[in-house]
């Protein structure tokens, strides 16, 4: 075995297995989990770079769903952007349980 940072280094031909398996046991879990979880026992370069390439592969339907929800940020109105940190932009209320809950954004 190899050592990289206190970590087992995996080698390559290992690294594709241990992601998807990681990635699979978190029910298709984001990157970061995966690269946390991951790096909890190994450790290699480009690790985070090399789990962003595996899960963009995964054929999973629940990975393609996620992949579906993802739409880029329109900010040509320039009243859905924060004028500076912590100002509310929009606020909204939802009842859970019958009480009233307010979130705002």
């Amino acid at each position: 075995l190899y050592w990289y940072r206190n970590k087992v280094y995996l080698p390559p031909s290992l690294r594709g297995r241990v992601i998807t398996s990681v990635h699979e046991a978190t029910v298709h879990g984001g990157i970061l989990p995966v690269v946390e979880i991951v790096g909890r026992y190994y450790c290699w370069p480009s690790l985070r770079a090399d789990v962003e390439t595996v899960l963009r592969q995964c054929p999973s339907e629940t990975c393609e769903k996620n992949k579906a929800k993802l739409f880029p940020l329109v900010t040509g109105d320039p009243r859905r952007l924060a004028s500076g940190p912590w100002v509310i932009c929009a606020s909204d209320v939802t009842h859970i349980d019958s009480r009233p809950l307010l979130s705002r954004i």
